[in-house]
């Protein structure tokens, strides 16, 4: 079965400030000590009653099938509903959302060993085995919605995965990179990983492996002598 990692949200309130917002996902009962991002997940109407009584000013309302889970009122002031279909949310997932539309996109899952980060869709290495070709777009708020994420990923990540094509095909994107963390593994890798290594999480311990997908690819086409472009 294939999870669907991005939707729209039924109801996204209380985060009109900002156009995108980084929000991670917490039980119902735990702290949340960053007031910002943390949300409170609720699924039954028990929950969200549970939740109001606790004072809680954020939740993520996950529909239970009935479609009547969120009252008209007495809602906090900031409340994001989704679908049935999004129920594998889970306590420690991140997603980022677009406020005015609700669009969001799952960022990372706690209970996955395989999270990746995609940096930019404009990469025009042209690698013979993409299918994805460069879009003249504007992406910046990708690294910024990185940025915003990594301080809330759990603390035992051992993998990430940074992916978007070849992330390093600027300086642009290679200075925006060491903003997103702190290096904090020693690497005798080709200079594109050691740059990327800039992303981890600084507050990490012990940090993650940093995995770059194309690199190898970019090496091994040289070695074959192979058009790196398409014509």
């Amino acid at each position: 079965m294939t999870l669907p990692l991005f939707g729209t949200a039924a109801l996204c309130r209380g985060l009109e400030e900002q156009t995108r917002s980084v929000v991670r996902l917490k039980a119902l009962g735990t702290e949340t000590p960053n007031a910002e991002a943390d949300f409170i997940i609720v699924r039954t109407s028990d929950n969200l009653k549970r939740a109001i009584q606790n004072k809680h000013e954020s939740i993520f309302a996950i529909d239970d099938g009935t479609g009547c889970l969120l009252p008209v009122n007495g809602l906090p002031l900031r409340t994001i509903a989704v679908s049935a279909q999004f129920s594998y949310f889970d306590a420690g997932d991140v997603i980022g959302i677009h406020n005015q539309s609700g669009k969001f996109r799952t960022l990372y899952r706690h209970n996955s060993r395989h999270n990746s980060f995609l940096m930019t869709e404009r990469c025009n290495n042209y690698c013979l085995m993409c299918s994805q070709p460069p879009k003249n777009i504007d992406d910046r708020w990708i690294l910024n919605e990185i940025r915003r994420s990594l301080p809330l990923l759990d603390k035992d990540t051992r993998t990430l995965t940074f992916t978007g094509g070849e992330p390093l095909f600027t300086a642009h994107m290679r200075s925006r990179s060491r903003t997103c963390g702190a290096d904090r593994r020693p690497d005798p890798a080709p200079i594109d990983a050691a740059a990327m290594r800039k992303v981890v999480d600084q507050s990490a311990s012990p940090s993650p492996t940093v995995h770059l997908t194309n690199s190898e690819d970019a090496s091994l086409r040289k070695r074959a002598d192979l058009p790196g472009r398409r014509r």
